[in-house]
């Protein structure tokens, strides 16, 4: 009696590496989400004074960069199509950031910083590099809102719900600001300001609607409520954008249309100067309430940052090296503490993106960051090649918005040049689908021209 051999023909090596990445892909969504989590979101307590001390949370924020950075690179070495432009911006991003912590004076510091940043930037450019239809790259817009705006929602609940997180940290004090001592009260603000905007790709029917603008009415309460100017200035920006861009998106272009539009941000602009001079109560009460009982000398200092910026420049006139190379980057606080001995405050940093730039990574981090958002501003041109209501449409409109609220945010804070959070996230996320969405597009016209 013969045994026959049975013979099992080996899997494909295609199959078994189609596996693989996707396994890769579903860690890689984890570690972008908790990426977020860990970073842009209230998790414990901690007062000022211990921001350079190392605990559970900077280990863990640390070892989840680290993943970012492994998967990251592993994702854009199998991506199937090239890189596109604004990714690679942000792999110049994070390359410029570790030449600038090789010389700085806390290089301990800036590599941690850099780990966070390496992560988040290069696991951003991975992920999008996978996907080759523009349907595909707008789940990764939608993973990111789903998340933004738990975090939103979950830190407005504990500012309101859990006052003893807050006394923990700060002595609360009259006019109390949302978010105060649990999250940067200007960070929640424009965090939520990005999430009611981003809320505008999601249509739908019945109960779902209603769940968007009731969510979309919260998001603009936490903005208000946290008291930020700039976040207000930029929530209303972002509606001009929105109004303009279908303006101009719309089949109705005619001078009768645009005189309209015109007339009616001039009579809207009229209406606001005559209720200021007439002092209205309840305009002049909302003023009152965004300006935080502020006297004008410490308005005009925008609450103190003119003091900070000067510092800055006097450091960079006075360290040739510094202008070149930066003082490394994410040490901005360390940096201005040995510098704020005649303020009567302790910067944690610049208070300018611009300044922040300048000062950790110098002139050429300047350089690349009006790189990013002069080639962030070119998702106008995509308004011209799409027609309203498709995906790409509504990635660029998203992608207008969201670069001109954190281009506005840029002259008073810091969020795209420091620590990882959701408006860092914003950035480089925008960013890479710009860059992909130009891919698709060049590579589809090639594989769609008939041959001879």
């Amino acid at each position: 009696m013969h045994s026959q051999a049975i013979y099992r023909p080996e899997k494909p090596r295609r199959l078994i590496e189609d596996r693989r990445l996707a396994l890769v892909m579903k860690l890689a969504l984890m570690v972008w989400s908790a990426t977020m989590l860990l970073n842009g979101t209230f998790i414990r307590s901690r007062a000022s004074e211990s921001f350079v001390v190392v605990d559970w949370l900077v280990i863990t924020r640390v070892i989840i960069g680290a993943m970012g950075i492994v998967l990251g690179v592993y994702l854009i070495s199998k991506r199937p199509l090239r890189l596109g432009t604004g990714s690679k911006l942000v792999i110049t991003y994070v390359l410029m950031a570790l030449a600038s912590s090789l010389f700085s004076d806390h290089i301990r510091q800036s590599i941690g910083y850099w780990v966070l940043l390496g992560g988040a930037g290069l696991l951003t450019v991975g992920l999008v590099s996978q996907f080759t239809s523009i349907a595909e790259l707008s789940r990764i817009e939608t993973l990111y809102f789903v998340v933004l705006s738990f975090c939103v929602l979950k830190d407005a609940a504990l500012s309101l719900f859990a006052p003893e997180l807050r006394s923990a940290l700060i002595e609360i004090s009259e006019p109390a600001r949302l978010g105060a001592g649990i999250v940067p009260s200007n960070r929640l603000s424009i965090m939520a300001a990005i999430a009611c905007w981003v809320s505008l790709k999601f249509h739908g029917a019945g109960p779902k609607v209603l769940l968007l603008w009731a969510l979309r009415f919260i998001l603009v309460m936490v903005v208000v409520m946290t008291r930020s100017r700039v976040s207000l200035i930029t929530l209303v920006v972002g509606g001009m954008v929105w109004f303009w861009l279908k303006h101009r998106a719309s089949h109705i272009k005619g001078v009768a249309a645009r005189f309209g539009l015109i007339f009616f941000l001039f009579s809207a602009l009229f209406t606001l100067l005559l209720l200021l001079s007439c002092e209205f109560k309840p305009l002049m009460s909302l003023l009152d309430v965004i300006n935080r009982g502020e006297d004008l000398s410490k308005t005009m200092s925008l609450t103190g940052r003119t003091d900070v910026w000067a510092l800055v420049l006097r450091k960079i006139t006075s360290d040739p090296l510094t202008a070149i190379v930066g003082d490394g980057y994410g040490t901005s606080a360390l940096v201005l503490r040995d510098l704020a001995g005649s303020l009567y405050f302790t910067p944690r940093h610049t208070h300018n993106t611009f300044f922040e730039f300048l000062l950790t990574m110098g002139l050429p981090g300047v350089i690349l960051c009006i790189s990013i958002f002069v080639y962030g501003f070119k998702w106008l041109r995509v308004f011209g090649e799409s027609h309203e209501g498709d995906t790409r449409y509504l990635l660029a409109r998203n992608g207008v918005i969201i670069f001109t609220m954190i281009l506005l945010n840029c002259m008073t804070e810091v969020y795209i040049a420091g620590k990882v959070n959701f408006i860092l996230m914003a950035l480089l996320m925008y960013l890479a689908l710009l860059g992909q969405t130009d891919v698709i597009k060049q590579h589809k016209s090639v594989t769609d021209t008939p041959v001879e």
